[in-house]
């Protein structure tokens, strides 16, 4: 944490505060689920698996990230590092609207 700004070094205190007193909430089929997440200082970490809330809150309460991501898809194997190696199983079905570009559209 040492190479962070001053405005990093508190919201990185503030995000372990929060992370160690938080109850995850799982989406379905979590234990399927790749998970990411970029740190406070550093690149995004992916191909990631859990296989209890427990797992997730530790890992989240100890590493601090600043981002945390999961896939709309599920896998046999989400933690493998390749996609093809992952077996996907399907996914779940999900909309992304974005109009903001859209001539008329309101925000």
């Amino acid at each position: 944490m040492g190479l962070l700004d001053a405005d990093s070094r508190f919201l990185f205190r503030v995000f372990r505060r929060y992370y160690r007193s938080f109850t995850p909430e799982m989406p379905h089929r979590f234990a399927r689920k790749e998970f990411g997440f970029i740190p406070f200082g550093g690149t995004m970490r992916r191909h990631m698996a859990f296989q209890s809330p427990e797992d997730l809150k530790f890992f989240m309460a100890t590493r601090v990230p600043r981002h945390s991501y999961y896939s709309t898809s599920y896998y046999r194997y989400p933690a493998k590092p390749e996609m093809d190696l992952k077996e996907w199983l399907g996914a779940e079905l999900i909309f992304d609207l974005d109009a903001d570009h859209l001539a008329g559209a309101t925000i």
